[in-house]
Formats: structure tokens, C-alpha cells, sequence
């Protein structure tokens, strides 16, 4: 599906300044560049959202980041709709999701690669192209779980919002319960239509 820009006001912090700041983690690891392969790090970094995992607003994709900020993300280009293309910027380059392996033989060395979260084919693509390699943790992960105030917020306004709609839900319940003839169905049905009613809702599990 097509990805979507999550705007700095809920985000915290722009794209750009991540990627500076990443970055510079990458160089101070002894790294010209980290390859990510983690969808969570990938959209947190670049502030994408998307919908090709249910109920989780990552985006499917790989991405290289360079030291002085410069990124090169990997993904299918028709979900890319042209004003997210406009807000990464010309730091950001898009390619082909199916020209990642290749490319990884082009970099500078030394890479940094994370074994616990790198498929084995990226360590035998660089291994291959004779590219020396750093191994350690995903440089987004420790950032990307420290909370800013925006996303504090955010967070706190999405529990707000789902807990009215669910009280909302269990005064409905407990009006129409008594009176017979509901199936689960029709429950369900119900608690959704309440959250639908925020129209914040962007997801929710059918199955």
C-alpha cells in the first residue's frame, strides 16, 4: 500500500535531524555506513508510516544510511506517492526494492551491520564484495525507544481517545445486552463503529 509521511508535529523530531544525529552514531562506531533492515528502524528514521504489516504502520523496506546523513531506501516505487518523494528530500534516494543486493557491493567500507537483526545474504553480499564490516547493534533502536514529548503525547491523547470510545462501547453493551438478540458479531461491529467514530482510527484486525 502506499506510504504516508508522519508529520513532525506527532513525530518529535524531523527526519533530517535523525539523520544527522544516526549518522553521526554511525561514524563514532568506526563505520562510513550501517545497512537497516529492520522495517520498525527504517520508518522511525525517515518518519514513514505505512500498512503492508496489519495492525503495525511500518513500511516494508530496506535502507542504507551514510555517516554525514545521506540515505538510500529500498522499496516497490510505486508506493511511493509523490509528495512523500517531495518531503524525504534529495538527501533520501529512492531504488528498486530488487536492486538492494547489488547495491550493497558499491559501499564504502567499513559497514555497519547488526547480527542479531541482518539477514545472513546482506553479511554474504558485503563478504563477497571483499567490503570490510562492523559488527554491532541497529543504531535506531536505543533512539527510537526513548520517547520524545510529541510522542508522549501522542501517546497519551490515542489512550484517551480509546478509552472514551471504549466506555462508550461497554454503556452500549450494557443497554442493549438485556433487551436479547445480540450475536458477537454485532458486538464487535459495535466497539468498532466506536473507535471508527474518533476518525483517528487508521487500522483495525478483521479477521
Amino acid at each position: 500500500t502506499p506510504i504516508r509521511i508522519q508529520p513532525d508535529e506527532y513525530a518529535g523530531e524531523t527526519a533530517a535531524a535523525k539523520r544527522a544525529r544516526i549518522g553521526a552514531a554511525v561514524a563514532a562506531a568506526g563505520a562510513a555506513a550501517v545497512v537497516l533492515t529492520l522495517p520498525d528502524s527504517i520508518s522511525w528514521l525517515l518518519n514513514i508510516r505505512g500498512s503492508d504489516v496489519a495492525c503495525n504502520p511500518v513500511v516494508q523496506s530496506f535502507a542504507v544510511l551514510h555517516a554525514d546523513g545521506r540515505a538510500v531506501l529500498f522499496i516497490e516505487p510505486g508506493k511511493v506517492p509523490a509528495e512523500v518523494r517531495a518531503a524525504l528530500g534529495d538527501a533520501v534516494t529512492l531504488m528498486p526494492l530488487d536492486s538492494f543486493a547489488e547495491a550493497l557491493s558499491g559501499l564504502a567500507a567499513p559497514v555497519l551491520v547488526d547480527p542479531e537483526t541482518a539477514p545472513v545474504a546482506v553479511w554474504h553480499a558485503l563478504e563477497a564484495a571483499k567490503i570490510a564490516t562492523v559488527a554491532g547493534h541497529d543504531p535506531c533502536i536505543l533512539p527510537k525507544a526513548i520517547k520524545n514529548p510529541a510522542e508522549i503525547a501522542g501517546m497519551e491523547a490515542a489512550h484517551l481517545r480509546d478509552g472514551a470510545a471504549m466506555a462508550e462501547f461497554l454503556a452500549w453493551v450494557e443497554r442493549e445486552a438485556p433487551k436479547g438478540g445480540l450475536s458477537e458479531i454485532d458486538v464487535v461491529k459495535a466497539l468498532e463503529d466506536f473507535r471508527r467514530a474518533t476518525n483517528l482510527l487508521l487500522d483495525i484486525r478483521s479477521e
